[in-house]
């Protein structure tokens, strides 16, 4: 079990309450999931690695992460250190779902967003 920061919890409360219809309180305590979000790359143009770094967006009532990858950072072969393709980083976007009682996201499923 792990306590996550209150800007995120109140993020994720707003989502899961908005589209789920979770009572909070099960939000008072967590477990931490099967699968890690972001590991799997997409197969998408400079997504073919795990994201990082992500933030969380509730737009319109529905989740979106945020999230880097840095595209020619593998680890069976590695840019070489201190070359542009090691420090490269590219910004992507997917949308969050809750899912059979994980949140999860397509990395690979198109979305567009209209921030404000």
């Amino acid at each position: 079990m792990f306590t996550l920061p209150e800007h995120l919890l109140d993020i994720i409360t707003i989502y899961v309450n908005f589209e789920e219809n979770i009572p909070q309180t099960k939000l008072l305590s967590w477990e931490k999931q099967s699968t890690r979000i972001l590991e799997k790359p997409g197969k998408g143009k400079d997504d073919e690695v795990m994201g990082g770094h992500f933030d969380v967006v509730v737009n319109k009532g529905k989740a979106y992460i945020f999230h880097f990858t840095h595209p020619r950072r593998k680890k069976h072969a590695p840019a070489p250190w201190n070359s542009f393709d090691n420090k490269r980083s590219v910004i992507q976007l997917a949308e969050l779902k809750y899912v059979n009682g994980e949140i999860v996201c397509d990395r690979d499923e198109p979305v567009s967003i209209q921030l404000k």
